[in-house]
């Protein structure tokens, strides 16, 4: 009997749910803000064929080279299968030396918000962004 709880508890990691019920799928990619690399918040927030929020959103911070992992808790990688609105927040590069203000450290460059919907399985979603 333990070789079947083993192996139900193996089947469903492998299917992306977390633990908890919840489906959910690998999502990664890449930001650019005019062509390069940017320095990014992303956050995918589910919701339903009416827009209402339905969940708790999936986060991620880019790399140096612009590239992304979601969470959908600090131990958990993934998001919610399903349609979410995007906000991606393209943050200030700052050269090394203290920033101005306190409001030119805080402020996103740019804040996008687009569409996507997370499918089972792996997702890879590119946001170029401009000006």
């Amino acid at each position: 009997m333990r070789w079947w709880f083993a192996a139900t508890c193996l089947c469903a990691g492998s299917l992306g749910c977390s633990g908890d019920g919840i489906p959910l799928a690998e999502v990664t990619g890449q930001v650019t803000f005019n062509g390069q690399p940017a320095p990014a918040e992303i956050f995918f927030q589910p919701h339903d064929a009416d827009g209402k929020k339905t969940g708790r959103p999936s986060t991620a911070r880019t790399d140096e080279d612009g590239t992304f992992r979601l969470f959908f808790t600090a131990s958990r990688p993934g998001a919610v299968v399903g349609p979410h609105q995007i906000s991606v927040n393209i943050l200030r590069q700052h050269d090394g030396d203290e920033p101005i203000s306190y409001l030119e450290a805080t402020t996103p460059l740019k804040i996008v918000r687009l569409e996507r919907t997370v499918k089972p399985g792996r997702n890879h979603f590119d946001f170029a962004i401009t000006y």
